[in-house]
Parts: C-alpha cells; structure tokens; sequence
C-alpha cells in the first residue's frame, strides 16, 4: 500500500492538516499475491479525537498484480491543536 497526503484544496495549501480544514489522503492498495483479493476493505484508525478520517472503505475486488486506488477524507476539528496525529490504514 502506498499514501500520499493532499491538501491543495484547503484554504491554506501547506502540507499540513489546520483546524477546520479538510484533505485527503489517497491510497493504492496493492495485490500482490497469486490469487484474487476479495472483499478487500479499508480500516482507518487515529489517536487524535479531533481529526476524522472517512473512505469509500470497499476497494472491491483486486486481480493478482492489480492495484485499487482509494480515497480517504480527512477533517480537522476546530480545536485540533498542534501536533503530529497518527492515521493507521
């Protein structure tokens, strides 16, 4: 699995999750076992009650050596401090 964190549509474009802001993460979840993947679903967990972290959590089935990409949406309450938050996938 692969993630990149992306923020150019929030109000400040820095790389950075902001109080109130929202963004993505966009994942590529990869197959790379011999048989197909089924049913494959996507978890999120984060030790930070002020972010929210919400996908199309059904990446639906994944051919051996396919790829799905994914995209995970991702808010910061408005009294999200500052600090580095951990997002598990």
């Amino acid at each position: 699995m692969h993630a990149h964190f992306d923020d150019r549509l929030s109000l400040f474009p820095n790389g950075s999750l902001e109080a109130g802001e929202t963004a993505t993460i966009e994942i590529v979840v990869d197959n790379s076992g011999p048989g197909s993947a089924y049913g494959v679903i996507v978890q999120t967990t984060t030790d930070e009650d002020e972010l929210s972290v919400t996908s199309n959590s059904q990446a639906e089935d994944i051919l051996p050596d396919g790829k799905r990409d994914m995209v995970l949406k991702v808010g910061g309450g408005l009294t999200l401090g500052t600090q580095t938050a951990k997002v598990r996938i």
